[in-house]
């Protein structure tokens, strides 16, 4: 019950916080992002509704930083799901896939607790900011390290790949978060898989399904949902490899069950995913921020809904003006950001 309490004070606290830096620099391009991408990808979604679905974002989003505070011991949180997919995992190991989507980081948190062996597979940038960001978790992944059942790994090293069919020969499961964002937006796309993905056209990583087809072995797909006072762990069957599918074809075909299995909860509750306000890198370059010149003089800024402001934190300071409806983006000066900011941001 303390820790309940506790939470609860923290959760009030967060609360408060949000509250006071609605207006802050980092949240005004934040939301220029978070309202373009809903836009494009989810487009019967009314301007009106994209204020509101950005605030309950910021709100998820430090949820899940409070979730971690109290992953060294009871979680103040009831759990639904976790036993039935324990009990697949118990019976064959693979790969469980996840996404930054809800309460994401208690995968990591319920196979640590229940002494499962798992490795889980980062990029250079998740690695390097984990002790600042999750102390409390990062103290239980090295105990489980030193232990001898639990591994961090980061997947951009050339070695990650001999080590994870070591550790897979080994009986560890394998925890991959297939929304990561590493190789995202690049313009050599040959290491991309093309997927439709809420009637778009997306570039994403295929590792997760790769790996499944070299290993031979399952993936579980997983959602962490949160609802009201619980979380409720969402799967489906697992995705097994195909023998008589070529790897490119298993990959394209299982990368796109994998994030359709995502969207159909994104259609329910969007603010529960993290990657909203990153989405537009995950487009090719020439249909995702396309810089402009200039602006024309008969644009009329009246429907501030349709445009966003994106302020650069560098030495001279660089303003644009976001125009949701076509990523397009215009070079503002300094005066001309603080009047729009001004008149829409206060």
């Amino acid at each position: 019950m303390k820790r309940v309490k506790l939470y609860n004070e923290k959760l009030a606290h967060i609360k408060k916080q949000l509250a006071d830096t609605s207006g802050a620099v980092e949240s005004v391009n934040a939301y220029a992002y978070f309202s373009a991408n809903l836009k494009h990808f989810m487009p019967l979604l009314d301007w009106d509704r994209h204020r509101l679905l950005y605030r309950q974002f910021r709100e998820y989003a430090a949820l899940n930083a409070l979730d971690v505070l109290f992953m060294d011991g009871e979680f103040p949180l009831p759990i639904t799901g976790w036993e039935h997919l324990r009990c697949k995992l118990l019976r064959r190991h693979g790969i469980i896939c996840t996404f930054h989507f809800g309460a994401y980081q208690l995968i990591n948190y319920l196979l640590l607790r229940d002494r499962i062996k798992f490795a889980l597979l980062v990029g250079d940038d998740v690695q390097s900011t984990w002790d600042t960001r999750y102390p409390n978790l990062m103290k239980q992944m090295q105990l489980g390290e030193m232990e001898g059942r639990f591994r961090l790994l980061n997947a951009n090293k050339p070695a990650a790949l001999k080590e994870i069919y070591s550790l897979v020969r080994a009986g560890y499961q394998l925890v991959i978060y297939a929304d990561g964002l590493t190789g995202a937006g690049a313009a050599d796309t040959k290491n991309l898989v093309e997927i439709t993905f809420l009637g778009q056209h997306i570039y994403v990583p295929g590792g997760t399904a790769t790996l499944a087809h070299r290993l031979q072995c399952p993936i579980y797909p997983l959602l962490a949902l949160r609802k009201e006072r619980e979380i409720l762990l969402q799967t489906r069957a697992p995705i097994l490899s195909a023998a008589d599918l070529s790897r490119a074809d298993f990959v394209r075909l299982t990368t796109a069950t994998l994030f359709g299995f995502l969207s159909a909860f994104l259609m329910h509750v969007p603010q529960q995913w993290t990657v909203w306000t990153q989405l537009q890198r995950l487009l090719l370059p020439e249909r995702g921020l396309i810089y402009v010149d200039g602006i024309n003089d008969d644009t009329s800024y009246a429907e501030m809904q349709q445009y966003g402001l994106i302020h650069q934190n560098t030495d001279d300071g660089k303003y644009f003006l976001l125009d949701k409806r076509n990523y397009h983006v215009y070079g503002l000066k300094q005066q001309e950001y603080i009047n729009l900011f001004n008149q829409w941001c206060k």
